[in-house]
């Protein structure tokens, strides 16, 4: 036999016919016959089944090379020859068949890697970056992976069918990822990150991230679009030491409530623009959560689903301008840095199921806004000119300092039980709004009512003060409790009835203790 055959050009993905370099086999019908230190320039195809792999020596030399694999190699390692082992060098394409892989050991020379049709388990550690990786189906893994890896020009890894994961090895110091040649994973891990600063922007498809802050000083930042961040369905940190944060990079409504957290995300920073983003409960006041949220440069709405498990839970909040509230009964008492400075935040529960227990008091430079709900809240504002709206059920109203406005839309029936009341009214300081006419000294009556014992005893007399023309009537210091009575003639039928309001004042013991100029 010619001992010259130019085996580079035999071995072309024939049927029963194979070259292997450097220990080069040719298998042609029934006879065979071993070459050694055989090597061509050309690009070779190399065909080799999942059996005839184990022990095996291939070297590619020069040209692009390419190695197909029939069936399923197992824990396998490409390093060093041995029963689950085989040495494979200069070879850039490889190829895998059916059945499941778990490949450590690659060659600095594989550019490209295919799956197959198993679930395969691929280190890219020791491969050149600025390759493509393409799996199959299966739910496969690729790990080992660098910034290097995944940003290098002409990189290409996608995953497959299946549900894939893509494993990065340790950041380096303060180190950026992008996943822009990544495609086609579900998963993202990071086995370990360096004691810094890292922000990785993520590909579409991504639902599952798995951190690692391991050290207080370490923070992960993902930067995600609204559909990327809407994708999500689990975040997760291994160790929660660290700070976890997601960083929307567009502005406009964005739905984080199909997000599961185990352990903890730290920080939401939202894009300049409007902004409307919706999260469960649990993501502010589960245990061991730290919660923040900093809204853009624009008007930056937040809707919490469900229960607030604690009072303060929300004092992460930043350049956040309203707060809608949608749950059953419960508590929200806001920190001052809650609010800047000359800035205004307003509470919306007219959502809610149950009552609503707000406490602003301690706010010093900016001003809340509070629709209460239907449900008989405890509303308290801050320092500043603070506007509180009434629902239909019995509020309980605190200003705070300064000139605060208290609104009431809708009837309250006649009974005390029903009634808002007012704890803090400062006469020529507050002002209340009933939606009617402002109050003057002819549509509004006053009177001493320390004489009147009850309720019905109010109500005789402000059915005889209210004539169609007289609208407001207001008995102060009613028997002798220093509260005083205002009604609001709201039907405009002349009499006080289901139609009308019934506000309590507190601490209104003297005529002189209103001001009917301060109704507007």
């Amino acid at each position: 036999m010619n001992k010259h055959i130019e085996f580079g050009r035999i071995a072309k993905k024939k049927t029963s016919t194979f070259l292997e370099k450097n220990t080069q086999l040719i298998a042609m019908s029934s006879m065979a016959a071993l070459l050694t230190a055989c090597t061509t320039p050309w690009d070779d195809a190399i065909d080799k089944t999942a059996a005839e792999m184990a022990n095996s020596s291939i070297d590619g030399s020069d040209g692009t090379d390419t190695l197909t694999i029939t069936g399923g190699l197992g824990t396998f390692d490409f390093s060093t020859a041995g029963t689950s082992g085989a040495k494979v060098v200069n070879v850039e394409n490889i190829v895998f068949g059916n059945g499941g892989n778990i490949i450590t050991g690659f060659d600095a020379a594989v550019k490209n890697l295919t799956g197959g049709t198993g679930s395969d388990g691929f280190s890219v550690t020791g491969m050149a970056s600025g390759g493509t990786i393409s799996l199959g189906e299966g739910n496969d893994v690729i790990g080992g992976l660098t910034k290097a890896f995944v940003e290098t020009s002409g990189a290409s890894i996608k995953g497959g069918a299946g549900s894939d994961t893509i494993s990065f090895l340790e950041l380096g110091a303060n180190e950026n990822v992008s996943l822009s040649n990544v495609s086609g994973f579900e998963a993202l891990q990071f086995v370990k990150s360096h004691d810094s600063t890292h922000k990785i922007t993520l590909s579409d498809g991504i639902t599952t991230i798995i951190a690692d802050t391991d050290n207080a000083n370490e923070k992960m930042y993902f930067n995600a679009s609204i559909a990327q961040a809407e994708a999500l369905t689990t975040l997760a940190d291994q160790t929660g030491t660290g700070v976890l944060g997601l960083t929307l990079t567009e502005a406009g409504n964005i739905d984080l409530t199909g997000l599961t957290l185990l352990f903890n995300l730290d920080e939401i920073q939202l894009a300049d623009g409007t902004n409307n983003l919706t999260v469960n409960s649990s993501y502010t006041g589960s245990v061991g959560i730290n919660f923040s949220i900093t809204g853009g440069t624009g008007a930056d709405t937040l809707t919490v689903k469900g229960l607030l498990t604690s009072d303060g839970n929300l004092d992460g909040l930043t350049e956040i301008e309203t707060i809608v509230l949608d749950s059953g009964a419960d508590g929200l008492t806001l920190a001052d840095s809650v609010v800047g400075s000359g800035d205004s935040l307003t509470i919306n529960a007219t959502a809610k199921t149950g009552a609503l227990t707000f406490n602003g008091s301690a706010e010093t430079n900016g001003t809340y806004t509070v629709l209460a709900s239907n449900f008989g809240d405890t509303i308290t504002g801050g320092a500043g000119a603070d506007t509180i709206t009434s629902g239909t059920g019995a509020d309980t109203m605190t200003g705070g300092g300064g000139g605060d406005t208290f609104i009431i839309n809708t009837a309250s029936g006649i009974t005390l039980a029903t009634a808002d009341t007012i704890t803090d009214y400062a006469t020529g300081i507050d002002k209340i709004e009933f939606g009617g006419a402002a109050g003057t000294g002819t549509n509004a009556a006053g009177a001493d009512g320390s004489s009147n014992v009850d309720l019905a005893a109010f109500i005789v007399d402000a059915n005889a003060a209210l004539n169609g023309t007289i609208v407001y009537y207001v008995e102060f210091n009613v028997n002798n409790s220093g509260n005083g009575y205002m009604v609001y003639d709201r039907d405009g039928d002349g009499s006080f009835g289901e139609g009308d309001n019934l506000v309590i004042l507190t601490d209104v013991g003297a005529l002189s203790d209103l001001n009917f100029g301060d109704i507007v």
